[in-house]
Protein backbone atom coordinates (compact mmCIF):
# COMPACT_ATOMS: atom_id res chain seq x y z
CA UNK A 1 0.00 0.00 0.00
CA UNK A 2 0.68 3.74 -0.65
CA UNK A 3 -0.24 6.69 -1.18
CA UNK A 4 -0.51 9.87 -3.86
CA UNK A 5 -0.99 12.99 -4.38
CA UNK A 6 -0.03 16.21 -6.61
CA UNK A 7 1.25 18.45 -3.87
CA UNK A 8 3.89 18.02 -0.98
CA UNK A 9 2.74 19.63 1.72
CA UNK A 10 5.98 20.26 3.37
CA UNK A 11 7.89 21.76 0.08
CA UNK A 12 5.01 23.12 -1.98
CA UNK A 13 6.44 20.91 -5.03
CA UNK A 14 3.86 20.00 -7.39
CA UNK A 15 3.94 17.08 -9.23
CA UNK A 16 1.39 14.57 -10.87
CA UNK A 17 1.44 11.71 -8.49
CA UNK A 18 4.13 12.16 -6.09
CA UNK A 19 4.17 8.45 -4.31
CA UNK A 20 4.69 8.38 -0.66
CA UNK A 21 5.43 4.76 1.26
CA UNK A 22 5.68 4.84 4.76
CA UNK A 23 9.25 2.92 5.65
CA UNK A 24 8.76 2.42 9.48
CA UNK A 25 6.04 3.23 11.96
CA UNK A 26 6.61 3.23 15.36
CA UNK A 27 4.02 3.10 18.75
CA UNK A 28 3.95 3.46 22.20
CA UNK A 29 1.99 4.13 24.96
CA UNK A 30 1.96 7.89 24.15
CA UNK A 31 2.52 8.62 20.45
CA UNK A 32 2.59 6.80 16.90
CA UNK A 33 5.90 7.97 14.68
CA UNK A 34 5.17 7.39 10.88
CA UNK A 35 7.74 7.91 8.80
CA UNK A 36 7.69 8.08 5.06
CA UNK A 37 9.40 8.79 1.96
CA UNK A 38 8.06 10.31 -1.64
CA UNK A 39 9.05 9.20 -5.15
CA UNK A 40 8.18 10.48 -8.05
CA UNK A 41 6.11 7.55 -9.29
CA UNK A 42 5.40 3.88 -7.77
CA UNK A 43 7.66 2.73 -10.65
CA UNK A 44 11.28 5.21 -9.44
CA UNK A 45 9.70 3.78 -5.62
CA UNK A 46 10.32 0.11 -7.15
CA UNK A 47 13.99 0.64 -8.55
CA UNK A 48 17.18 -0.14 -6.09
CA UNK A 49 18.84 3.16 -7.48
CA UNK A 50 16.22 5.43 -7.19
CA UNK A 51 16.68 8.66 -5.10
CA UNK A 52 13.79 10.27 -3.30
CA UNK A 53 12.08 13.20 -4.86
CA UNK A 54 10.57 14.24 -1.02
CA UNK A 55 13.41 13.16 1.70
CA UNK A 56 12.61 10.96 4.36
CA UNK A 57 10.19 12.47 7.49
CA UNK A 58 8.92 11.81 10.28
CA UNK A 59 5.33 12.29 11.45
CA UNK A 60 4.11 11.99 15.53
CA UNK A 61 0.82 11.48 16.32
CA UNK A 62 -0.96 11.23 19.80
CA UNK A 63 -4.00 11.41 19.30
CA UNK A 64 -4.97 8.01 17.36
CA UNK A 65 -7.23 5.21 18.10
CA UNK A 66 -5.80 2.46 19.89
CA UNK A 67 -7.67 0.11 19.87
CA UNK A 68 -7.70 0.36 15.71
CA UNK A 69 -4.37 -0.19 15.44
CA UNK A 70 -4.34 -3.15 17.46
CA UNK A 71 -7.00 -5.39 15.93
CA UNK A 72 -5.69 -4.36 12.02
CA UNK A 73 -2.41 -4.47 9.74
CA UNK A 74 -0.12 -1.55 11.32
CA UNK A 75 0.78 -0.01 7.75
CA UNK A 76 -2.76 0.04 6.92
CA UNK A 77 -3.30 1.84 9.96
CA UNK A 78 -0.21 3.98 9.52
CA UNK A 79 -1.73 5.11 6.38
CA UNK A 80 -4.57 5.85 7.80
CA UNK A 81 -3.37 8.04 10.07
CA UNK A 82 -0.99 9.71 7.69
CA UNK A 83 -4.20 11.25 5.61
CA UNK A 84 -5.14 12.85 8.58
CA UNK A 85 -2.31 15.22 8.62
CA UNK A 86 -2.52 18.24 6.64
CA UNK A 87 -0.10 17.50 4.09
CA UNK A 88 -1.95 14.78 3.28
CA UNK A 89 -5.43 15.51 3.27
CA UNK A 90 -5.86 15.12 -0.30
CA UNK A 91 -3.76 11.99 -0.79
CA UNK A 92 -5.29 8.84 -2.56
CA UNK A 93 -4.61 5.08 -1.08
CA UNK A 94 -2.77 3.02 -4.04
CA UNK A 95 -2.72 -0.82 -3.83
CA UNK A 96 0.27 -3.23 -5.06
CA UNK A 97 -0.21 -5.72 -6.82
CA UNK A 98 0.42 -8.04 -3.59
CA UNK A 99 -2.16 -6.54 -1.63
Amino acid sequence: MAITQNHDGQTGLQLDGIYYRVDRVVVNRKDIEIVVTGYASQEAAKLDYTIPLIQTRSYTFSEYDKTFIHDNPIFKCAYMILKTHEDFKNAEDILEPAE
